[in-house]
């Protein structure tokens, strides 16, 4: 006997689940509410690059580099809707831009976040 004798010998690689569940995991460690729209957090974000548009964080500019950024878009999302504490957010963008967690672009920033203990976003139905 050959090995043409055995076709289920042959040892397939498992593209199509494995990408399937790479995909899941990726979708779900984004923001839930990062991909739906949001009137007031897209206007808190043109808040942010008109007010701090200018400011830094570490080497990066607000405006023209983390404005675009997809981790600081998905961080920032969590912070704006209450999922990351001020501090837990302004260290976040330290350790990963670099510079410090009272940087002038930080700062800006959380002086433009409404007053949550007064007047949180809405949550999305159905999130918790």
């Amino acid at each position: 006997m050959t090995h043409h004798d055995y076709p289920s010998s042959r040892v397939r690689p498992p593209g199509g689940a494995l990408l399937a569940t790479l995909l899941a995991v990726v979708v779900s460690a984004c923001a839930a509410d990062a991909w739906r729209p949001d009137p007031r957090y897209e206007a808190f974000l043109d808040q942010v690059q008109n007010t701090c548009g200018t400011e830094r964080i570490g080497s990066r500019s607000i405006g023209s580099d983390l404005i675009q950024d997809a981790y600081f878009l998905d961080v920032t999302s969590r912070f704006y809707n209450g999922e990351v504490t001020r501090n837990d957010y302004a260290n976040s963008l330290a350790g990963s831009f670099g510079g410090a967690a009272d940087a002038a672009g930080i700062l800006c920033i959380l002086a433009q976040v409404p007053n949550q203990a007064s007047s949180p976003p809405p949550r999305m139905p159905g999130y918790r």
